[in-house]
């Protein structure tokens, strides 16, 4: 279970995140517990900003799960079916989660989470999945244990 966020996408850059579960440009969720959280950014002593990037920051309890049942996305309501292999529930179809970029427009670290349809067409996200940029995938964290955009409580295994 992802137990850490990074706080990114404060403007302007190099400021001091503040709030409730926050240690350094960390967010903890389990240290804050449950409910939603507004962080601020402080830049230099005497501007103070509100932190751009929310979706990192709401803690979402993930549901009872038995797998080989769909597993529901609650960011926002996509179903996926599940398979086990061993002691492991695999997720048995593509994520489809975020915004749709169109053309080769680059994903970039917007605390928006961005995808590309095949084709540019959108049925292609519906049926294949979303396609993304590998910094993108992983929410541009390449710590140990990152859960990237993978649905609350999994994580990319790879």
């Amino acid at each position: 279970m992802h137990n850490r966020s990074k706080l990114k996408g404060g403007i302007p850059l190099n400021g001091t995140y503040s709030g409730t579960g926050v240690s350094g440009s960390t967010f903890f969720p389990v240290t804050a517990g449950g409910g939603n959280f507004y962080h601020q950014l402080w830049v230099h002593q005497y501007l103070r900003l509100q932190q751009q990037c929310h979706t990192d920051h709401n803690r979402i309890s993930p549901l009872s799960f038995t797998c080989e049942n769909s597993l529901t996305d609650p960011r926002d309501n996509q179903t996926y079916p599940t398979i086990q292999i061993g002691t492991q529930c695999w997720m048995a179809a593509n994520l489809n989660y975020g915004v749709t970029n169109p053309g080769m427009t680059n994903q970039r670290d917007n605390c928006t989470p961005e995808k590309y349809c095949y084709q540019d067409n959108p049925s292609n996200c519906i049926s294949s999945g979303g396609l993304y940029q590998w910094d993108e995938i992983m929410q541009y964290d390449d710590a140990p244990g990152s859960k990237g955009l993978c649905p609350p409580a999994w994580h990319y295994t790879g």
